[in-house]
């Protein structure tokens, strides 16, 4: 019997994604080192390129509540990628103090080295788990991103903290 058995289901499932998001976290950033790259910084710019595909018009509170991480936490990235030429910050047209986000070719080019990386280290951590079985947890991920979506902006105060 293992020390976790006496918790709650759902306290063993929430340690075991913080255990793993950890982990991959780590392996991730082994992977970007090479590209003086950090996991954060490569989902910021991911995120920027995913959001930018429609208008390309992509906000730094957007890019936050994107990425699930809070707006001065998504600032200190931007920044960090504004100043090593990967983003640049577009003046948002009739608000002068409002701007927008988007890659440079440089940012472009680097996403596309990076997220072959990414990939090939991502068929390495699923590669025990079938097509289905991928699938599946892809889509009970989402879910539960969704549901952290909605609770964070009903009870945890962080839509407060990202508003003011």
């Amino acid at each position: 019997m293992s020390p976790n058995d006496a918790l709650p289901v759902a306290s063993q499932l929430c340690l075991a994604l913080m255990r793993v998001g950890t982990r991959m976290s780590a392996r991730f950033d082994v992977r970007f080192a090479p590209h003086d790259l950090t996991q954060a910084q490569f989902r910021a710019l991911l995120g920027v390129w995913q959001m930018g595909q429609g208008d390309g018009a992509v906000t730094p509170s957007a890019l936050a509540d994107f990425l699930l991480i809070e707006r001065p936490t998504a600032t200190a990235l931007v920044a960090k990628l504004v100043n090593r030429g990967l983003l640049v910050r577009v003046p948002a047209p009739g608000d002068r103090r409002s701007h927008t986000l988007h890659l440079t070719q440089s940012g472009g080019e680097l996403l596309q080295s990076a997220g072959e990386a990414a990939t090939r280290l991502g068929e390495k951590t699923t590669a025990s788990f079938g097509e289905a079985e991928q699938v599946m947890f892809l889509q009970l991920l989402t879910r539960m991103e969704e549901h952290l979506r909605r609770i964070d902006d009903e009870t945890s105060g962080l839509s407060e903290v990202r508003d003011g």
